[in-house]
């Protein structure tokens, strides 16, 4: 990172201190009973595979909470079916990172349609507008993993 990109970090940074501070002095009761009520733990999540025949959307979480960190985590699969209506439109408070499994997928950006393909990344940083949907002739899937201050809510 160069000076000038840290410079531009630096009103970010600042607008942050608040918050470094509460969390110096504790967390909030929300955060701390949510990471308590609801942790990820370490280990090992097993897959999922759809049933044979579906229409529209099929999928799997693997987890949805907080990490001892207070970072909000979920990560799971969809499947999307040909033909299926793409998600709808919206922007989180949280990142969204997708990894493309098989299919082709429309992941659509700010207004700007992007096509992934098998061991295609994509990502969405908190407040991108996007939707994904599948592009291709046959079902589509991809891991979600999203990450975010707090908990993971839509």
């Amino acid at each position: 990172m160069d000076r000038r990109s840290f410079a531009a970090l630096l009103p970010a940074l600042a607008a942050g201190l608040p918050a470094l501070a509460q969390s110096q002095t504790g967390a909030s009761p929300t955060t701390a009973s949510l990471a308590s009520a609801n942790p990820v733990e370490t280990g090992v999540y097993p897959g999922f595979t759809p049933p044979e025949q579906f229409t529209g959307r099929s999928g799997h979480s693997f987890f949805h909470g907080m990490l001892p960190t207070e970072i909000g985590c979920e990560a799971h699969v969809s499947y999307l079916a040909v033909g299926a209506e793409h998600e709808a439109e919206d922007k989180h408070k949280h990142s969204e990172i997708w990894l493309v499994r098989e299919g082709k997928v429309e992941l659509h950006l700010n207004g700007v349609s992007h096509f992934l393909s098998p061991g295609d990344v994509g990502i969405a940083v908190a407040g991108t507008l996007h939707w994904v949907g599948n592009a291709g002739d046959t079902v589509a899937s991809y891991f979600v993993l999203e990450v975010g201050t707090g908990p993971i809510g839509h």
